[in-house]
């Protein structure tokens, strides 16, 4: 740490000059970090929990320099600098693009202006900026005062002030939280220990890792229903291996099964995981979400057909879906018994002696050729995809909220409804970013998903406890709301 560097430094010069005292490390229990050296001095001497926040890593290096990430900002250490100026916050604002073009009408005798960036502040906002070491803290503003989120804010190069009417008088004005913004957009892969709670390092010391380093297994990517087909390495290298909707790879990583609808031979086909001629498993158009049980043996999937359903006194055409399995060599597939007219998306226990799948108001569950039984879990209608983790204990969903957006959490493997969320919205972007059908790793430590949280829709993993997320993959994905399958993880 750059505490020890400084002590060390100052013991060899003790005889020659006397030296600053920095304050002691400072722990904070509240996200599990310690600060130290200069960048507790600057802490303390700049406004600290108030304008800074809590502590969000340990120090690290960042492209070459020592930083360490707070709720609002981030600490540089700046060596080349003249004392006073070697701790420099990062410029987080003009990172996440919140800066906007100058607007030189604005011009009043009252606000201080900044010829730099064409902005000037004034009021509550220009009391903050002056009171908080203005430039040093801040930089430049890049933004008029506006209206983000139903807040009104004003942008600077480090920070983004805000106005808060519901807090006390003293504190009106606080700083946004870029530094968490920054962190959950995946802007930033943090040290080991970094989240709340600590999440295991995606880069070293886990179960599942080749000799390289890299994770384990590879992954199958639908760039959207009628779309392209990738297989995947989960550092994003792809090949493309068919077109089709709900592409599931087998438990050895070798085949791709995948549905194909209209043309010629729609039905559900296999390939190879490098590609080749695929291979027709069964006929019939409106085939979907096709996934291999654990054993390889047999590949559950739902189809579409036209039924009718009772409307009062009356029976009115309708749409209907129902489980079916197939013998993974091809044949004919057989029905599940007693399902209702709405099942959708099965996912095999880990066992393989059991079927989850969604109905039009539970979840239910099979187990092999017995009779459907309701599941427990009554948020069924919300549940795009759902998969269990290959370990045991847990069930990862994609859950559409409000019509709007997804999000990715899990739920006890016992039917109850006890709902964790692993991408829980960004209170700081409205429309809520997306995030949806989550696949586990071979081992349950990871989590593979495609999310637009960064502005396009991509390919994502983070460990199994939502940290740590980070984009691997930027293969175009069309997201049509179908409850398709995007992505599947399997072993080699």
């Amino acid at each position: 740490m750059i505490l020890r560097w400084l002590t060390a430094v100052a013991l060899g010069a003790a005889l020659v000059a006397p030296q600053p005292t920095f304050a002691a490390e400072r722990g904070f229990p509240t996200t599990g970090f310690t600060v130290g050296g200069p960048f507790i001095t600057f802490y303390e001497t700049r406004g600290g929990l108030d304008v800074f926040g809590y502590p969000r890593s340990p120090e690290f290096t960042l492209s070459g320099r020592t930083v360490q990430y707070f709720q609002r900002a981030r600490f540089e250490w700046w060596p080349e600098n003249p004392p006073g100026h070697q701790v420099q916050l990062g410029l987080l604002a003009d990172e996440l693009g919140r800066g906007r073009p100058s607007d030189p009408s604005a011009h009043r005798a009252e606000w201080r202006h900044f010829p730099e960036t064409g902005r000037a502040i004034s009021g509550a906002f220009r009391t903050a900026f002056e009171s908080r070491a203005g430039l040093e803290v801040f930089g430049y503003p890049t933004s008029p005062v506006v209206v983000e989120n139903g807040r009104t804010v004003q942008h600077f190069q480090r920070a983004r002030l805000e106005w808060h009417a519901e807090n006390v008088p003293a504190y009106p004005v606080q700083l946004g939280l870029l530094g968490d913004e920054q962190i959950a957009l995946g802007r930033v892969t943090l040290p080991a220990g970094s989240s709340i709670p600590a999440p295991p390092d995606l880069t070293s010391g886990i179960a599942g890792k080749t000799a390289e380093g890299a994770l384990a297994g590879r992954l199958v990517v639908s760039g959207g229903v009628g779309g392209p087909v990738w297989t995947m390495r989960p550092d994003g290298s792809e090949r493309l291996v068919g077109h089709g909707v709900d592409p599931s790879l087998s438990p050895d990583g070798r085949v791709v099964v995948y549905a194909q609808h209209g043309g010629a031979r729609p039905g559900l086909y296999q390939v190879g995981w490098q590609g080749g001629e695929p291979t027709l498993l069964t006929v019939g158009d409106e085939r979907r979400g096709p996934l291999y049980s654990p054993d390889g043996r047999e590949i559950a999937f739902y189809q579409k057909s036209a039924c009718l359903r009772p409307a009062g006194n009356l029976w009115i055409h309708d749409s209907c879906f129902q489980i079916k399995v197939i013998p993974s060599e091809g044949c004919v597939d057989w029905l599940r018994p007693g399902q209702d007219r709405y099942a959708f998306g099965p996912a095999w226990r880990p066992d393989g002696r059991a079927l989850v799948f969604r109905q039009e108001k539970a979840l239910a569950t099979t187990e092999d050729r017995q009779t459907v039984r309701p599941f427990g879990i009554d948020f069924a209608p919300l549940i795009e995809t759902i998969l269990f983790d290959p370990t045991g204990g847990r069930i990862v969903v994609g859950v559409r909220r409000n019509q709007t957006y997804s999000e990715i959490g899990t739920v006890p493997d016992d039917g109850s409804d006890r709902f964790s969320a692993l991408t829980p919205p960004l209170s700081f972007v409205q429309p809520p970013p997306t995030s949806l059908s989550p696949a586990y790793s071979p081992d349950g430590r990871h989590i593979a998903f495609v999310s637009d949280r960064d502005g396009r829709p991509g390919v994502w993993i983070m460990a199994s406890d939502g940290a740590n997320p980070r984009r691997v993959s930027d293969v175009p994905i069309g997201l049509s709301g179908a409850r398709e399958r995007l992505v599947h993880w399997s072993r080699v």
